[in-house]
């Protein structure tokens, strides 16, 4: 069979990534040094999974990598401190027994009840009242998780029954 355009396949040579450390305002630090063909130019990137990685040409020898990142050291300080901050606040909002949620408006707090195994999980919201001599008030609002005590399932409960709510 004859071609009038033979589809020709190039090897791509693999990315070489050397895994390193350094010294930055005051802290010991690993960052990820990546040789890749595709790159043209020096690239910093941040993020949750990776922490740094400077991507560079493979041309670029693994002994400039130091100086790359003394001359982005400010850069690179400004965005770990943001790295930092997003991981604390997502751990901050991690459900866990005994958090706190906005909820229609209403602060609630979590309370994960482990559920026998076996059992469907389910949850519901209670209201906590205050009791003076004549008179009742409510003072807060309590979600009951009741699953077998993973966090895993006790979001997804969570999650379907605020989802419930909007219906």
């Amino acid at each position: 069979m004859f071609h009038l355009f033979p589809h020709k396949t190039r090897k791509v040579a693999p990315k070489i990534v050397h895994n390193l450390s350094t010294n930055l305002d005051g802290r010991n630090f690993k960052y990820k040094f990546v040789q890749s063909p595709a790159a043209h130019s020096v690239r910093l990137r941040v993020s949750m999974q990776k922490g740094l990685e400077i991507i560079v040409p493979r041309r670029f020898h693994l002994d400039h990598a130091q100086e790359i990142v003394e001359e982005h050291q400010d850069w690179i300080i400004k965005q770990l401190h943001k790295l930092e901050q997003k991981k604390q606040l997502r751990d901050a909002h991690q459900l866990q027994d005994g958090a706190q949620m906005t909820v229609l408006g209403q602060p609630h707090t979590i309370k994960i009840i482990e559920l026998p195994k076996g059992k469907k999980p389910f949850v519901k919201r209670v209201q906590k009242l205050e009791f003076s001599d004549d008179s009742a008030a409510v003072a807060g609002h309590e979600f009951h998780v009741y699953c077998d005590g993973t966090m895993k399932q006790a979001k997804a409960a969570l999650e379907k029954y605020l989802r419930s709510l909007r219906s």
